[in-house]
């Protein structure tokens, strides 16, 4: 299953994301351009959109083939 994280470089999302790729899943990752992200962190996402929920391009382009979204934005 392909799981978008909006928020996915927060600290929250860092436990969620684990367990989501400890499942077996893909992780999607969606954060602000500006977001600060860790190289531990960045690895263990298949993919990353930078964007904002705010812009519905951003949103549409970070939806694409996603079957679940986790919402910590």
């Amino acid at each position: 299953m392909r799981v978008l994280v909006t928020g996915a470089f927060g600290w929250t999302a860092a436990a969620i994301v684990k367990a989501v790729k400890h499942a077996g899943h893909k992780v999607v990752a969606f954060d602000l351009p500006t977001a600060v992200c860790s190289d531990e962190m960045r690895a263990l996402f298949d993919k990353v959109v930078l964007g904002t929920i705010a812009v519905f391009a951003d949103v549409y382009c970070a939806t694409q083939s996603i079957d679940a979204i986790i919402h910590l934005a």
